[in-house]
């Protein structure tokens, strides 16, 4: 579906191309001179990066936005923008993630009066937006896997721990991504753009440094999150051993006992008293209960 285009009384003229059919592609194509079709693929494309290099006044930016998979899994995708001096088109191979279609129509008049420098900086605000909204997200699901480590261990823990910690991964590279197009926006490396709006693009490079310090401390804090189901784990191994090591030892004991007397000597002063079988049997019983005695005071029980 083609986006938004505006009227001539507007200053600026705004045309989103996802979600278009391929003969629409193709169309913008051979309008345009933009391979949107190859867009999809990777951007390490030495081919289809000399071919944006060759696109005609317009400057080509590629903003990364987060896409949300599942309740612990994020993932980015790529919105290329290509800003003219009077107009500004915007392609993306998936629309999941995109909020602008929620604006109401006053949202559009005002966005596409104030020229396409203003479109890009809205567009960042939402994707800003968006990624503030996964922060909160994030905050949840770390502090509820924290709480999980010390209730239970289980592999499927340590899988969504893994799954949430390459989610946050790949949303550190994107905010690091998006941080150094504002940063040139800033900097004025961009042509086509309206110097007005450099100290607005200062504010918007501050929030991406905001959010990469705090998805920055939620990787440590998943990191520590490791750290602690693999503490925890070990303690558990070592209450079990010394449980086991207790117990071998109250079967070791009236073992002891019983192998002394099954020994195969001609003289032990106890074969020939009358209580000898009930002075081993007590030895080995009182040894037993002294073991319990012993070790449930130490903690091993």
């Amino acid at each position: 579906m083609i986006g938004q285009q505006a009227p001539d009384s507007f200053s600026a003229r705004w045309i989103h191309m996802g979600g278009s059919s391929s003969a629409d592609l193709h169309a913008w194509e051979r309008k345009f001179k933009i391979p949107f079709k190859a867009l999809s693929g990777s951007m390490h494309n030495p081919s289809l990066l000399r071919r944006l290099k060759e696109v005609k006044d317009k400057e080509v930016l590629v903003i990364k936005f987060p896409v949300t998979l599942s309740k612990d899994q994020y993932h980015s995708q790529r919105l290329y923008v290509f800003i003219g001096k009077k107009e500004i088109l915007t392609y993306s191979a998936n629309e999941h993630g995109l909020k602008w279609k929620d604006w109401e129509e006053a949202e559009w008049k005002k966005i596409l009066q104030n020229g396409p420098t203003f479109i890009l900086f809205t567009l960042i605000e939402g994707i800003l937006s968006e990624y503030f909204s996964i922060i909160e997200d994030l905050d949840e699901s770390c502090n509820r896997l924290e709480e999980e480590v010390l209730l239970h261990q289980t592999h499927e823990l340590v899988q969504s721990i893994f799954r949430l910690k390459k989610s946050i991964t790949v949303l550190h590279r994107s905010l690091n991504h998006n941080r150094n197009i504002v940063l040139s926006l800033e900097d004025g490396l961009i042509k086509n753009i309206n110097k007005k709006y450099t100290p607005h693009f200062r504010n918007q490079y501050n929030d991406f440094m905001e959010l990469i310090d705090l998805i920055g401390a939620y990787r440590d804090g998943l990191s520590g999150t490791l750290e602690l189901y693999s503490s925890t784990v070990s303690n558990n191994l070592n209450v079990i051993m010394k449980r086991m090591t207790a117990l071998g030892s109250l079967v070791l004991v009236p073992t002891l006992i019983a192998g002394i007397y099954g020994m195969n000597f001609k003289y032990l002063p106890e074969f020939n008293w009358p209580l000898g079988y009930v002075w081993a049997l007590g030895l080995m019983f009182f040894s037993g209960v002294f073991l319990m005695w012993y070790f449930k005071r130490r903690g091993y029980f």
